[in-house]
């Protein structure tokens, strides 16, 4: 993940990367051509460019400082079915909301690589362009077999969940298109799964008032207490000091 400042009115002639890259716009504005399409993006504008797009750029009148997020080649191909491939833009939303959380965590440190891999997963799954396959059929009354084993699986294991890519991988399907399947049939993401599981089990162990919350956080699958405060008061608008008071003990 790294920064880049582009200084005004500057101009990238038609050229393309080696690798697959997510980028978000912080500040200021350009235009990108690919093809016969253009786009105009501005702050909290992402762009998922797949390896070998050919593309040209124009800052605009106060240049862009941008976000990027480069792939290794084998990330999204290797051992993966149907990786994504089409150059996509998507102008603020949960996109934006996704990418910024990453940027986020990823600045503050404390957050293990199975937490930021499943929120990058979690935002690839939400940029256009990044579509895999087997998705679901629309009007299923139910997830597929293969996706309610995998919500067996987290459900399992919240604590110290696999890796998205590992779940993905036993399932048989694309990452993203694990992380599609279950927002579209669940309203919400693997991460959302597991944070809420998480604080459903904080909830319970809070009963105890000889357990500190320290042991709490890590009983439940949280990195530390900060960890669980953060996210239990996220979930349920209360910390978990207030809750346990509201439970009277």
């Amino acid at each position: 993940m790294r920064t880049i400042r582009y200084r005004p009115d500057w101009r990238q002639e038609r050229h393309h990367h080696d690798r697959t890259s997510l980028t978000i716009v912080f500040d200021g504005s350009l235009d990108e051509v690919v093809g016969r399409s253009r786009e105009t993006a501005g702050p909290l504008s992402v762009v998922y460019k797949p390896a070998g797009t050919e593309h040209a750029n124009r800052m605009g009148p106060r240049g862009a400082a941008t976000v990027q997020i480069a792939f290794e080649p084998d990330y999204l191909s290797a051992d993966r079915p149907d990786p994504p491939d089409e150059w996509g833009w998507a102008h603020g939303g949960p996109p934006a909301r996704s990418f910024l959380e990453l940027v986020r965590c990823w600045a503050a440190g404390g957050e293990s690589e199975e937490e930021i891999e499943r929120r990058l997963i979690d935002l690839l799954a939400e940029v256009p362009g990044t579509g895999a396959g087997h998705e679901v059929e629309p009007g299923a009354k139910g997830p597929p077999g293969w996706l309610a084993r995998v919500v067996e699986e987290v459900e399992d294991t919240f604590r110290s969940p696999s890796l998205v890519r590992d779940l993905a991988a036993g399932a048989g399907v694309h990452p993203v298109a694990l992380a599609r399947a279950h927002r579209r049939h669940f309203g919400r993401s693997i991460t959302e799964r597991i944070h809420r599981r998480r604080v459903s089990e904080a909830a319970a162990l809070l009963a105890s008032r000889d357990r500190r919350l320290s042991s709490v956080a890590y009983a439940a699958g949280f990195a530390d207490q900060s960890h669980l405060t953060r996210l239990f008061k996220r979930e349920t608008g209360l910390t978990p000091g207030a809750y346990r008071r509201m439970l009277g003990t």
